[in-house]
């Protein structure tokens, strides 16, 4: 019995330390996960974390589950030097006027600074709301933020992303990509969540899921 005790304790300890080991402390106290998959995003079901971050003329803008005048889709990005992000929001105009006929507010958060959502605006004509998420306060709240590995950090630069330049930031902290659909109570009715930056959600997929969810809703 002793020995399955302390073989026990030994397995959970390992545990601990693993985890440890693939979690960043940063300088204000939280941990983050050292791999986008590891990430532990917030469950369908729950309510959606309210979060204070800026718009693209870096006023501030409140999301308060508690106060919703209708449901949301989130949508969370690296930035606008992300070429896949770039992709996939053009994709998303394809359904906008759908989603918006649904009665959805549409909410883009990322970690590029005001100043670079502006640049994005005025090259793209993005006619939905582009929010600053660049301390990651939204992401980390959705659990979604990770830190950026020394390595994945070398092959970036490589890339010529300069992700601290894009934030304004040198917390070297990044979102996974991630869909959330949230009801008017508050309630995330839906997620994806990939940690596989190159593989997004389709919008048609988005659509389907968001006319699901009003018809339930109604029921």
């Amino acid at each position: 019995m002793q020995r399955k005790l302390l073989a026990s304790s030994l397995i959970l300890l390992f545990a601990v330390l693993v985890t440890a080991c693939n979690q960043v402390s940063s300088i204000d106290g939280p941990t983050y996960p050292l791999s986008p998959y590891d990430v532990r995003p917030v469950l369908v079901g729950t309510k959606a974390p309210a979060f204070n971050v800026h718009d693209a003329a870096g006023k501030p803008f409140s999301f308060d589950p508690d106060n919703l005048d209708a449901p949301a889709l989130i949508i969370f990005y690296r930035g606008g030097w992300c070429p896949y992000c770039n992709k996939h929001l053009m994709k998303l105009r394809n359904i906008e006027q759908d989603m918006i006929d649904l009665g959805f507010d549409a909410l883009f958060l990322s970690a590029d600074k005001p100043e670079k959502l502006r640049e994005m605006q005025t090259e793209n004509e993005f006619s939905y709301t582009l929010l600053s998420d660049n301390d990651l306060i939204a992401s980390t709240a959705f659990g979604l933020t990770y830190y950026v590995s020394d390595q994945l950090l070398e092959k970036l630069i490589g890339w010529e992303h300069d992700i601290e330049d894009a934030s304004g930031r040198d917390h070297r902290l990044l979102p996974v990509p991630g869909v959330f659909l949230v009801n008017r109570e508050g309630i995330i009715e839906y997620h994806y969540v990939n940690p596989d930056y190159k593989v997004r959600m389709e919008p048609s997929v988005i659509l389907a899921a968001a006319r699901v969810m009003v018809d339930q809703d109604e029921e």
